[in-house]
């Protein structure tokens, strides 16, 4: 009996040693890296550990993140190992008893003053007709009344007034009883649809990060979660000052900075990249170009591979041709090619781990590639087998074609060129610059609401160097314009966008600012100046005609060009014209 109580004892602590201890730890953002049309998002969790193995949870992240970019990396005082990082849906079909019953008494509460309304309604109609019954038996004894009592002018008065009074005061409680009864219905009906939605199976809202850990020593632990995400962008914006008095060049170098990622920026450390990803740091590998006597009557089959739900890029999904051994895996852009296929009618497979195969039925054309864009829903509720006809040719497949391989990374795409202007908070950003990229760290905390609300922020404020000329082109326009040479004295490249010129602080225009590298040379066209004036005249114009059989004709034009200077600084102009 001895024996046995031990052994219970140690299989008891066996099981406790090794079980994992379920933990639940929420996390904050503490930056944003932005793309020009993704983000890179860093959380932070914080808790104590003991010794032990735990399945820790991190809730409430977006839908939209990418799973495959979801990176975990730890500090603090414990020391503990990674065992496993995995990403999951969250179904939140189950709402807290407390919502429903909250609910409940809300829909209580409107009801019973529903019914108060009804039980008034009713007693304004027993009002009403008893009302009409008095003026009926006032109408059928009026004659009585003329022989006996003789009623006077008066009296008849009094009772008109007293029943006009109660008509109208009956029908204006009708109203308004009416009224309250319309918005009460309507707050109720929105009440049972909130209710009826709380029980119905709600589509995946947002993704849960699960990480299994070995604390090997017990202590804090601060968790740095970061992970990729999409619908996040930035583009710059220019203000170009010029002070003519000093020659001065003054550049304010702007963002606008918008997100609807499905989670609020709250007072982040904001970093805009010029970087992009999608490139990858890996050349792409050649694909093999195959040449026969027949002149290559193959064809080839490629596309992209979405969730359905999001619009997210798949990487790593089995895209294969049934029958066949041919077949590809989608890059980390979700693009799939599959070359040399022979001509013919084929059935694709596209499969994919936690999401539902589909079957495709297309047509391969000779010396064409077929475009084939597919879609993977995550819900498991359709059945495997959806069929999708799909027949586009896309480009000649006999030409050279690159392949790219699936490298880890993300893909970004090329910039948006929409011209805004906001409010900012002038405080530089700190540079980095790379081999590849520039990176300008916003030296303010900031916040941008996932509501694609454009947001401006000052990068940096530098002093240029500039020369000032005027030039003028009189025989298409009879003005002189003011320009400044400037040069990117700078560390860092200025990208392309719009800027707005000012001129001793008067607004000048708006123009466009194309990418200027370090060092680097642009003009910059400062608005006409009226203090320097031209005029072009034609003072005479002679037509000479020679030859016999072949004839030639030749124009010669006296052309006078004046630039009066009326500042009182000399000036250069520089003149264009035909010659």
């Amino acid at each position: 009996m001895r024996t046995a109580l031990v052994l219970l004892l140690l299989s008891g602590f066996v099981l406790t040693a090794f079980a994992e201890s379920e933990k639940s730890l929420q996390s904050k953002i503490t930056s944003a890296i932005v793309y020009n049309d993704r983000a890179l998002v860093t959380r932070l969790a914080s808790g104590s550990f003991d010794v032990g193995k735990y399945n820790l949870k991190l809730p409430g992240l977006p839908i939209l993140l990418n799973d495959q970019s979801v990176r975990i990396a730890g500090g603090g005082t414990a020391h503990a190992k990674i065992l496993e990082v995995r990403v999951e849906l969250a179904l939140l079909d189950s709402v807290p008893d407390a919502r429903v019953k909250e609910l409940q008494n809300r829909m209580k509460a409107v009801q019973d003053d529903l019914r108060k309304l009804e039980d008034r309604g009713k007693t304004l109609t027993q009002q009403k007709e008893f009302l009409l019954r008095i003026s009926i038996a006032s109408s059928e004894n009026i004659s009585k009344d003329l022989r006996v009592q003789r009623p006077t002018v008066e009296d008849w008065q009094k009772v008109m007034a007293f029943l006009d009074a109660s008509h109208s005061r009956f029908s204006a409680e009708q109203r308004e009883l009416d009224a309250k009864k319309e918005e009460l219905q309507r707050k109720l009906s929105e009440l049972q649809f909130e209710l009826d939605n709380i029980g119905t199976p709600k589509q995946p809202r947002e993704k849960q990060v699960f990480v299994q850990l070995d604390v090997q020593k017990e202590g804090k632990l601060d968790l740095e979660l970061s992970y990729l995400i999409q619908n996040a962008s930035w583009e710059p914006l220019y203000d170009l000052r010029a002070n003519t008095g000093k020659k001065k060049i003054e550049l304010t170098y702007n963002a606008i900075v918008w997100q609807n990622t499905g989670e609020d920026w709250k007072d982040v450390t904001l970093t805009l990249s010029t970087a992009q990803p999608v490139i990858g740091g890996t050349q792409p590998v050649l694909g093999t170009w195959f040449i026969d006597v027949y002149g290559g009557t193959k064809g080839a089959i490629q596309g992209f591979v979405r969730d359905i739900a999001t619009g997210e890029p798949l990487p790593g999904v089995n895209v294969t041709i049934e029958g066949k051994s041919q077949g590809a895996s989608t890059n980390s852009d979700g693009f799939f090619v599959i070359q040399n296929v022979e001509p013919g009618a084929y059935s694709l497979k596209v499969s994919f781990v936690g999401y539902v195969s589909k079957r495709l039925q297309t047509q391969v054309v000779p010396y064409q590639s077929t475009r084939l864009d597919v879609g993977l829903d995550a819900s498991n509720v359709e059945p495997e087998g959806v069929t999708v006809t799909a027949v586009r040719p896309e480009f000649k497949s006999n030409y050279t074609h690159s392949v790219i391989t699936p490298q880890p990374g993300v893909i970004a795409r090329a910039g948006r060129a929409s011209e805004v202007a906001y409010t900012t908070d002038f405080e530089s950003a700190r540079v980095q610059s790379g081999a590849t990229s520039t990176a300008f760290e916003i030296g303010a905390k900031a916040t941008v609401p996932s509501n694609n609300t454009k947001r401006k922020v000052t990068i940096t404020v530098a002093s240029l160097d500039g020369a000032f000329t005027y030039s003028s082109v009189p025989k298409i326009q009879p003005r002189v314009y003011f320009k400044s040479t400037i040069t990117n004295t700078t560390d860092f490249p200025l990208l392309a966008g719009s800027m707005s010129v000012f001129v001793d602080n008067n607004y000048v225009s708006n123009s466009h600012l194309g990418t200027v590298m370090p060092a680097e040379k642009f003009d910059a066209f400062l608005g006409v100046d009226d203090g320097v004036k031209i005029e072009r005249k034609i003072l005479n114009k002679l037509t000479e005609i020679s030859g016999f059989f072949s004839k030639s004709r030749r124009t010669t034009y006296d052309i006078l060009i004046t630039v009066e200077n009326l500042k009182k600084s000399a000036e250069t102009v520089i003149v264009r014209d035909n010659i």
